[in-house]
């Protein structure tokens, strides 16, 4: 096997397969934080494309709904919230769109809909 500049060792090159190579790389990633990270990235990407060709993945666990009340105001009604912005959604249904746009923007943001949002 040939290695370059960065010191992999690049398969297909001195008669030796890609099961080397891959132990090669396993080697590496472990003391490497950065290839760790590269690991993971690559086992999304993995699990995507076998989702994308109709794999069956097990789903993921779901999130639970406990949120810590530093962060998370506990007596936040966001469907009361929602239910306000959607007032002024149908009360705007005649109006011009550029301007129920503005108006639909303007009241999301007044009102407050979602606790944690940009």
């Amino acid at each position: 096997m040939a290695s370059c500049r960065s010191g992999i060792k690049k398969p297909g090159r001195g008669g030796a397969g890609a099961s080397s190579f891959e132990a090669d790389v396993r080697d590496d990633a472990e003391g490497n934080p950065l290839a760790e990270e590269f690991a993971e990235i690559d086992a999304v990407l993995a699990r995507s494309s076998r989702i994308l060709n109709g794999a069956d993945e097990p789903a993921r666990p779901a999130r639970s709904d406990e949120r810590p009340d530093l962060i998370y105001d506990l007596d936040w009604n966001k469907e009361e919230r929602l239910a306000e912005w959607q007032a002024v959604l149908s009360d705007t249904r005649e109006w011009p769109l550029v301007m129920r746009a503005a108006i639909l923007l303007q009241a999301w943001q007044n009102i407050e809909v979602l606790q944690h949002a940009a």
